[in-house]
């Protein structure tokens, strides 16, 4: 559970990632004057610079959005790479971005910086990733002890309570997965659903900044609570020696350091680009509602 985990070269060269469909779909949006499909995609298959160029194309992001199966023909991976570029986009035009907060909508001039944080290749491509990983999530049933009482108990890795539990079970050696895991689920959360978060410690914790507790010891956790969970556990992975050995840490460190700038263009891309197409996207629907 919780065990892929990306490289830095799969966070910044295309042509690591992308599979022969993704190519193909690439291709064909964008070569739109040729049809010696077979040629161009070797031309461009091991050339990073002019993939660059083609998932900025504009044909190929009028392509995705307008296409409803698009992902019957494309990796997960391609359609947020390509969104969140387009997000990067608009970062760079605008001064202010939209921040919900207890007391509603509020206008917070972090755009550029925004803009910034996904200049870096290697945060862009870290989000991509991350949101590819939410499209399908996985549950596993497991025997725990409560008390001198065993029960069998459902994981899930899109539930930050288990994640907890199984980072307190797990060797050192599996840790760096689940807090890095723990910490995608907070920036993923606040960042595609942070709506779904107000709304639920409004409605389960009328004094949310107490943690409204649940079956299984879960709890209902308020904004501010996510985002110092998601600090602390991109920390902790950043400082896991694992994080170092795979070439993750600076990533890491980077996100812990921006967490709530992070979350600004996941807010323009829920929001703007996919704000109805996210519950279907996405498997939110398992955490619809606190168990």
């Amino acid at each position: 559970m919780v065990e892929r985990q990306p490289t830095p070269a799969m966070l910044t060269d295309p042509s690591r990632w992308l599979t022969e469909a993704d190519l193909d779909f690439l291709v064909r949006s964008t070569a739109t004057r040729r049809t010696d499909y077979d040629r161009i995609r070797a031309i461009v298959r091991d050339k990073p610079d002019l993939l660059e160029i083609m998932l900025d194309d504009e044909r190929l992001y009028q392509r995705m959005v307008s296409e409803e199966d698009v992902f019957l023909k494309i990796s997960p991976r391609l359609l947020f790479t390509v969104l969140l570029r387009r997000v990067r986009r608009q970062l760079r035009e605008r001064s202010f971005t939209v921040e919900l907060g207890a007391s509603g909508r509020l206008p917070i001039f972090d755009a550029r910086q925004a803009a910034r944080l996904v200049e870096d290749p290697q945060v862009l491509g870290y989000l991509a990733d991350m949101l590819a990983s939410f499209v399908r999530t996985e549950q596993r049933a497991m025997v725990v002890r409560r008390g001198n009482t065993l029960y069998r108990r459902v994981f899930s890795d899109m539930d930050v309570d288990d994640l907890l539990v199984l980072a307190e079970m797990a060797d050192p050696g599996q840790r760096f997965a689940l807090y890095k895991r723990i910490a995608d689920v907070c920036l993923f959360l606040l960042g595609m659903f942070p709506e779904h978060v107000e709304q639920t410690a409004a409605r389960y914790g009328r004094r949310p900044w107490e943690g409204a507790r649940l079956r299984w010891g879960r709890r209902v956790r308020d904004r501010a609570e996510y985002e110092e969970l998601g600090r602390a556990f991109y920390q902790k992975a950043a400082e896991d020696e694992m994080a170092e050995r795979v070439g993750l840490a600076g990533v890491l460190n980077t996100i812990k350091e921006h967490f709530v700038l992070a979350t600004k263009p996941l807010n323009v891309l829920a929001d703007q680009l996919i704000p109805l197409r996210r519950w279907s996207l996405f498997a939110m629907g398992q955490q619809a509602s606190p168990r």
